[in-house]
């Protein structure tokens, strides 16, 4: 995945949540984002992000 790649890269710290197996985990995500898309960020400000350099999936 192009946006692992990258964090990892800028040596960001991420925590990689897989949601598929959990509708609960799936149901908190598309409140949160308001989104059915992929990636979703939450920043360690609560701040959350849709998408990733303009791109969603």
């Amino acid at each position: 995945m192009q946006v692992r790649r990258v964090l990892t890269g800028r040596k960001v710290d991420f925590d990689e949540i897989f949601v598929d197996d959990d509708p609960g985990l799936q149901r908190k995500v598309i409140e949160m984002s308001r989104q059915n898309t992929v990636p979703v960020f939450v920043h360690p400000d609560g701040r959350v992000e849709v998408g990733f350099e303009g791109e969603t999936g």
